[in-house]
C-alpha cells in the first residue's frame, strides 16, 4: 500500500491511497502529480485535518514507492468529495514547479588543495551544486569551470582597476592616454548643462514644445489634524514593520517630533481609536486625494514639464540634450524620474535615449495612450524596437518612482528598473551586433498628445552616466615625482578565514554567510553537473589553495 509523506507528516491515518500517478521523461515545469485515495470514515473532519496538512504552499512530498526521494510541490485545487457520510472518492492534484524529484540524500565532498575534481551525478536530469570555498589567503577572485560554463566571483589581479602611485623624485612624466571607467555626469538634471533638442528626428510624430520647471513642493504635512498613510510605506520611524491594514488609510495626528531620519525631518505620531498606533516618517505621507504617490519625490530639485497648448494632434512636451563628455562606446546610464497615471482622461509619454550624433545607440520609452491608458515600457537598439518591450502594467509603470538603469557592454543591451514605490524590479537584457558607436549626448524627452490631459505627475530628477571604457588623458606632469606607476587596484578582496559560497541552483553568492551580488562577474552562468560523470575546475586568485566543500541532491526526471 502507498504512504504519502508530507513535510514528514504520513497520511496513512487519514486516507486509503490506491495510486500515485506521475508520469516520466523530459523536464516538464509544473508537472502534475495526482494522489488517488478513499476517505473510508469521518469524511468531512478528515478533509478539515487534509486542509490543515496540505497548505496550498510548498512543501516536501515522498511517496514510499521511492522512499529515497522527495517531490518540491503545492497542491493545486481544493479537496472535492462526493459524499459526507460514507466512503468517498478523492484525488489530488500537486503540482510540481521544477518538474523533478530529489534525492533525500544529499552529496557532500570535501577536499583540500585541490583545484579539479569528478562528481559524479546519478540521477537523470542536472543537478546544481554548491561551492563552499575556505580561504586560506587573501585573495580576489575564485571561480567554477565546467566544460562550457564559468561561474567567476570577483575578478583576477590582472583584471583590476589601476591606481596612480608615484615615486618622489624630481622629473617631468609624460602624458599618456588609457581606457578605465570614468563618471562624467553624475547631479541633479536642474544643475546639468543641458540644451533643447528636435525629438522628431527621433519619432516623426513627437514635437519639442514647452518647458522644463523645477517643481518647488514641500513635503506634505497634516490636514486638519489627521494624516493619510502611503500605500508604499513599509517601516514606521521606530523600525517597527507596519502592518498592511494602516496603509492608504487616514488617522488622527497625536504629536510631532523633529528628526533626521531618511528623507525626513519630521515624524508624526498616529493614533486609532484612542490608541497609538506608530510614529510615520513625513516621507510617508500620502500628499494627494486619490492616486497617492510617494512625498519624498515632491522636492524642490524635481524638473517637470511645463506643456505648451495648441500643439495639434501631435505628441509635444519639452526635451533636453545633455553632452556626455567622455570618449567610449561602453557605458552605463542611471537615471531617477517619476511618472504617474491617475486616471483614463491622460496621455503620457517619458523618453531617455543614449544618441551618436543622429543614430540611437539605446532608449526607453514609457508611453500611456492605449485603452484603458495602460502603461507600457517599450526598448529600442541602435534605432529599432526590441522583442519584450511594451509590456504593460498599470501597477509597475502607471505608479513609478525610481531608479532606470541603460548599459552597453559590447554586444549586450540590458535595461533594469527598480520601482520604489512598491520595491519591484523590472529588467531585460538582449544581445545585438556590436556597432562600436561612441554617445555623444544624452536625450530626455516628457510627452502628452495634443490639448489631452498630461500625467498626473511627470518628473526628471536626477542623471549618472559613466564610460565603462572611457579614454582618458593623463596630462604630463613635472613635480617632484620620479616616475607615476600604475598598479592594480582590486575593488574586491577577500581574507583569509572567510567563507564564499557560489550557489548554482539561485546563482547567488554569499560571504561568510551574507549574500553579495555585485563581485559576480559579468556573462557567470551557473555550472550544473548532467547525468554521469562530471570535470569541474577551480580558479582562485591565490598562491594558496583553500579548502572547498561541494553538495549537491541529484534530481530525477
Amino acid at each position: 500500500m502507498y504512504e504519502v509523506i508530507v513535510d514528514g507528516e504520513s497520511l496513512k491515518d487519514l486516507i486509503f491511497i490506491t495510486d500515485v500517478e506521475r508520469t516520466m521523461g523530459p523536464a516538464v515545469k509544473n508537472r502534475i502529480v495526482t494522489i488517488h485515495a478513499y476517505i473510508l470514515h469521518d469524511i468531512l473532519a478528515t478533509v478539515d485535518v487534509l486542509n490543515k496538512l496540505l497548505t496550498g504552499e510548498m512543501q516536501e512530498f515522498i511517496f514510499t514507492d521511492q522512499p529515497d526521494r522527495f517531490w518540491k510541490g503545492k497542491v493545486k485545487e481544493d479537496i472535492k468529495v462526493s459524499s459526507s457520510y460514507e466512503r468517498t472518492k478523492i484525488d489530488i492534484d500537486i503540482e510540481i514547479p521544477d518538474g523533478v524529484s530529489h534525492a533525500i540524500k544529499p552529496k557532500e565532498i570535501s577536499f583540500s588543495g585541490r583545484t579539479s575534481l569528478i562528481l559524479e551525478n546519478n540521477g537523470s536530469d542536472y543537478a546544481y551544486p554548491t561551492f563552499d570555498f575556505k580561504l586560506k589567503d587573501d585573495t580576489y577572485m575564485v571561480s567554477a569551470v565546467s566544460k562550457d560554463k564559468v561561474f567567476q566571483f570577483g575578478e583576477p589581479i590582472e583584471a583590476s582597476p589601476l591606481k596612480e602611485v608615484t615615486i618622489t623624485k624630481e622629473k617631468t612624466t609624460d602624458g599618456y592616454e588609457t581606457t578605465r571607467s570614468y563618471t562624467s555626469i553624475d547631479n541633479k538634471i536642474k544643475n546639468i548643462t543641458s540644451s533643447s533638442f528636435d525629438v522628431s528626428t527621433i519619432n516623426p510624430n513627437w514635437r519639442t514644445s514647452g518647458s522644463f520647471v523645477e517643481r518647488n513642493k514641500s513635503m506634505p504635512a497634516p490636514s486638519n489634524g489627521k494624516i493619510k498613510v502611503g500605500k508604499w510605506a513599509t517601516y514606521w520611524q521606530t523600525g517597527e514593520r507596519m502592518s498592511s491594514w494602516v496603509k492608504g488609510r487616514t488617522f488622527p495626528v497625536a504629536q510631532t517630533k523633529s528628526v533626521r531620519q531618511s528623507k525626513s525631518s519630521k515624524a508624526y505620531l498616529l493614533t486609532n481609536r484612542g490608541v497609538y498606533i506608530g510614529w510615520l516618517l513625513e516621507q510617508d505621507i500620502d500628499g494627494t486625494s486619490s492616486s497617492g504617490f510617494a512625498a519624498n519625490n515632491n522636492n524642490a530639485s524635481d524638473l517637470v514639464a511645463n506643456f505648451s497648448a495648441n500643439q495639434g494632434y501631435y505628441w509635444h512636451g519639452p526635451a533636453k540634450k545633455i553632452d556626455v563628455g567622455v570618449d567610449c562606446t561602453n557605458f552605463q546610464l542611471e537615471t531617477y524620474f517619476s511618472y504617474f497615471i491617475r486616471n483614463n482622461s491622460q496621455y503620457g509619454a517619458y523618453y531617455v535615449g543614449v544618441m551618436s550624433g543622429n543614430n540611437e545607440i539605446m532608449s526607453m520609452t514609457f508611453s500611456t495612450h492605449k485603452n484603458n491608458r495602460v502603461t507600457g515600457v517599450y526598448f529600442d537598439g541602435y534605432g529599432r524596437g526590441l522583442q519584450g518591450g511594451g509590456n504593460s502594467s498599470r501597477n509597475f509603470a502607471s505608479n513609478f518612482w525610481g531608479k532606470l538603469t541603460m548599459t552597453k557592454r559590447d554586444d549586450k543591451l540590458e535595461f533594469k528598473f527598480n520601482n520604489d514605490m512598491d520595491k519591484r524590479t523590472y529588467s531585460r537584457s538582449y544581445k545585438l551586433s556590436d556597432r562600436q558607436l561612441q554617445p555623444s549626448h544624452i536625450v530626455i524627452w516628457a510627452g502628452k498628445y495634443a490639448n489631452n490631459p498630461g500625467p498626473f505627475d511627470m518628473a526628471a530628477i536626477r542623471l549618472k552616466f559613466t564610460g565603462l571604457n572611457s579614454k582618458v588623458y593623463i596630462k604630463p606632469k613635472t613635480e617632484t615625482f620620479k616616475e607615476v606607476f600604475n598598479i592594480p587596484d582590486p575593488r574586491y578582496k577577500f581574507s583569509a578565514g572567510d567563507t564564499i559560497r557560489l550557489e548554482m541552483e539561485t546563482n547567488k553568492a554569499y560571504v561568510n554567510g551574507i549574500e553579495t551580488l555585485s563581485p559576480i562577474a559579468f556573462g557567470s552562468d551557473n555550472v550544473k553537473l548532467k547525468p554521469g560523470q562530471n570535470e569541474i575546475m577551480f580558479d582562485i586568485s591565490s598562491d594558496v589553495v583553500p579548502d572547498i566543500d561541494v553538495f549537491y541532491r541529484e534530481r530525477f526526471k
